[in-house]
């Protein structure tokens, strides 16, 4: 197989999955990395994933065999016949020469204690949401340290208390009212002395006219009446707003009876031969021309809850982990690990069971 076709199919999986294997030689992984920031050099990064070769992970789990056998039209034996003659010629190499490089990938490196070293190319990003962006530098920004003039604030003058609106209120009206008093005391007393003068002058002259004492009073003295200078107020009787607050009680709509969902009845036609594999996953596992021991972790009623489960099982260095297939019950079948043998499939199915499972079992599919 040509290293230019064996590049390309892994550069072409590695951006869409996290780990890829070549069958007995090891597997390559990615690794997230955050954006970042050089605290001297001001060198901003895009978030990218980091490569990495694990030399543990060589088991063929057949994703690189069957991308390289659809791309180019080949039968898969054919494909892992291809990829078994390279990984001979790579290790010839590297007994040779020490170093082997794959083009867009890295450079393979073996030790004087023949330990197999790996060092990632630079300059190609495999996150695919950071595409299109590079890295930059940018100067740090210098920032001058004005000192800033507060404005004067002039105090405004505190408002009047209510004690000394009443006092400007009673300062005016107060003079007032004692003034409109005196007048009116002033005319009442001068109404009285008038009166008074006048019954003076009327005793006088009956006791220099003795004679006219005895003599009846052919008409009474007319006495003066005292005229009120108020006026008589007749109250209008006003009646009261009424203020009885009514409230008109509305009845609530009586909600429409719920009407039953009419069912829809679908009819799912399985893509392959297989029914069983007829679903849809993030880490499926890949169809494989002959059976295989898969060791069984778990059953999840839904395909996401799978999914979840592999990635846990991935994340804890398990890469050969995948969703198999979907049970008679409808649960997605979760495996561990998977082999062609069934002494290998059993030996490890025993450690599984110590360590990860107990309950852990064999599938052949």
């Amino acid at each position: 197989m040509k290293d230019s076709i064996l590049s390309d199919a892994i550069r072409e999986l590695l951006y869409q999955h996290d780990c890829v294997i070549i069958p007995d030689f090891g597997g390559l992984l990615l690794h997230y990395q955050p954006a970042t920031v050089h605290p001297v050099t001001h060198l901003f990064s895009p978030p990218s994933k980091d490569l990495a070769f694990n030399r543990n992970l060589s088991v063929n789990d057949g994703l690189l065999a069957n991308h390289i056998a659809r791309k180019h039209q080949q039968s898969y034996d054919e494909v892992v016949s291809e990829l078994s003659l390279w990984v001979q010629e790579t290790r010839d190499a590297l007994n040779a020469t020490h170093q082997v490089s794959i083009e867009g990938i890295g450079t393979f490196l073996q030790d004087e204690e023949n330990n197999l070293q790996f060092i990632a190319e630079k300059g190609t990003n495999f996150y695919k949401e950071a595409y299109g962006l590079p890295d930059f530098s940018s100067p740090a920004i210098i920032r001058n340290h004005t000192i800033k003039k507060e404005p004067l604030v002039t105090p405004l003058p505190p408002e009047p208390s209510q004690w000394q609106r009443f006092r400007r209120v009673a300062a005016i009206f107060f003079p007032a009212a004692i003034l409109t008093g005196a007048v009116l005391l002033s005319f009442l007393n001068s109404q009285s002395d008038q009166k008074i003068s006048y019954s003076g002058i009327l005793v006088s002259c009956n006791r220099s006219t003795p004679s006219q004492q005895e003599k009846p009073l052919s008409q009474p003295v007319p006495m003066e009446k005292e005229e009120s200078t108020e006026q008589p107020i007749t109250p209008e009787e006003e009646k009261a707003p009424d203020t009885t607050l009514y409230i008109k009680e509305e009845q609530p709509e009586t909600p429409p009876p719920p009407q039953e969902p009419t069912p829809v009845h679908t009819q799912t036609t399985p893509q392959h031969g297989d029914p069983s594999r007829d679903f849809n996953a993030k880490f499926k596992a890949p169809d494989t021309p002959g059976k295989r021991y898969y060791i069984i972790v778990g059953s999840y009623n839904t395909s996401h809850q799978a999914d979840q489960r592999v990635e846990a099982l991935r994340i804890n260095h398990h890469f050969d982990a995948y969703v198999i297939n979907k049970s008679k019950k409808g649960t997605f079948r979760v495996s561990i690990e998977s082999y062609l043998h069934l002494e290998t499939a059993q030996t490890r199915l025993e450690t599984i069971r110590e360590t990860i499972n107990k309950e852990a079992w064999l599938l052949r599919k």
